[in-house]
């Protein structure tokens, strides 16, 4: 269970990694 919880919150974290990845370059290219 609790391993289930931390490989969660690692694909959360890095969806949120992508996300603020994306948005800079996106800030960069314009």
């Amino acid at each position: 269970m609790a391993r289930y919880i931390y490989i969660t919150l690692a694909i959360m974290e890095y969806g949120l990694l992508g996300k603020m990845t994306t948005l800079g370059y996106n800030r960069i290219s314009r």
